[in-house]
């Protein structure tokens, strides 16, 4: 399965203040603006989304890499809440179950792991850190 991270963010130079989509590499530390085919950069997810099926083969790389310490982490769909799918997420489970919310969950995973997966929305804000 491939694994495609995307960040969108600002950088300090200001060239798109609204923010830009990059690819950010392996480690997570540097982030590569990406543009579409025709050169033209991606500065909003929904579009690239919209068009991944016809353009994710041929995206390039733009210029420049940036440290993901320099630049402000931006919410990926502004002004959109984010639906998640969760895939044996034991972790989020039990945080869940040791938070109080629900003090009627005494378990801290599902009893029924692998036949439902797990399903969450959350506004993009706090998906910036």
């Amino acid at each position: 399965m491939l694994t495609t991270r995307l960040l969108d963010s600002s950088d300090k130079s200001s060239a798109f203040p609204q923010g830009r989509i990059g690819l950010l590499n392996s480690t997570g530390l540097s982030v590569t603006p990406i543009n579409f085919p025709t050169g033209r950069p991606i500065v909003q997810l929904r579009e690239l989304i919209e068009q991944w099926d016809a353009v994710s083969s041929s995206l390039l790389p733009g210029q420049p890499e940036e440290q993901v310490s320099d630049v402000t982490i931006l919410p990926p769909l502004p002004g959109r809440d984010v639906l998640c799918v969760g895939k044996n997420y034991v972790a989020h489970a039990k945080e869940f179950q040791t938070s109080g919310f629900d003090s009627s969950d005494r378990n801290e995973q599902p009893d029924f792991p692998g036949e439902c997966p797990i399903h969450e929305t959350g506004l993009p804000v706090p998906a910036t850190g």
